[in-house]
């Protein structure tokens, strides 16, 4: 039924495009039959504009399209190895105790102070008055390697009888290393007869150097 009435329109069309002069009247329609055109030439269309487009494929949802490029996978971190040095707590703590005027085992630059008595007046076991003042000088030479200088040494008493007059003597002058220089002190004889000793250190750094006097006071 369709099919013939889209023929008769066909028709009737061709006969009016091909006599321009022929009266423009329309046959009689059928009933219906202008919405039976519309409907088949929607449906026509319908048709081919479907064989044109392509079929469409479902996605599903999630997956990835052609476009999406996968991301490289995320390295996990290299842990990198801590060394730990452990050193041994030492038991023994080395000391260097320095000894003025000690032998041996120095080093070249470590200064070595001494002297050596080259001689003495009085001599020991000299007499003296009672109660009287007397003189005691010593001649010491510099056997150290450094010089003893004015104002850093002094000749002190150190021990024994009490019978000075001054306990402490700067040095006359500077000594030279390896020079002997005379140092005296005055001392006081007791009023009671005896045996008196004195001692007496040349004071100084890096240096060790005693002489000593014993007199007999009489009266």
């Amino acid at each position: 039924m369709k099919k013939t009435v889209l023929a008769f329109v066909v028709l009737a069309l061709a006969a009016i495009s091909c006599d321009p002069t022929a009266p423009q009247s329309l046959p009689t329609q059928v009933p219906g039959a202008v919405e039976t055109i519309i409907v088949l030439t929607a449906n026509a269309a319908n048709a081919m504009t479907q064989a044109v487009m392509p079929t469409a494929t479902e996605t599903p949802v999630g997956a990835p399209t052609s476009t999406d490029t996968p991301l490289p996978p995320t390295a996990s971190p290299t842990a990198t190895p801590t060394f730990f040095y452990s050193l041994p707590t030492p038991t023994n703590t080395l000391k260097i105790v320095f000894t003025p005027g000690g032998g041996g085992g120095g080093g070249s630059d470590t200064p070595k102070g001494a002297c050596q008595q080259k001689g003495q007046s009085p001599a020991n076991g000299t007499k003296v008055k009672a109660s009287k003042k007397f003189n005691v000088t010593w001649a010491i030479q510099n056997t150290s390697n450094f010089d003893w200088g004015e104002t850093d040494y002094d000749l002190v008493f150190v021990e024994g009888d009490p019978i000075y007059t001054r306990k402490i003597y700067d040095l006359p002058e500077t000594v030279k290393s390896g020079s002997i220089v005379s140092l005296t002190v005055t001392l006081d004889a007791p009023n009671k007869p005896g045996h008196y000793k004195t001692v007496w250190r040349l004071r100084g750094d890096n240096l060790s150097c005693y002489m000593d006097i014993t007199v007999q006071v009489v009266k």
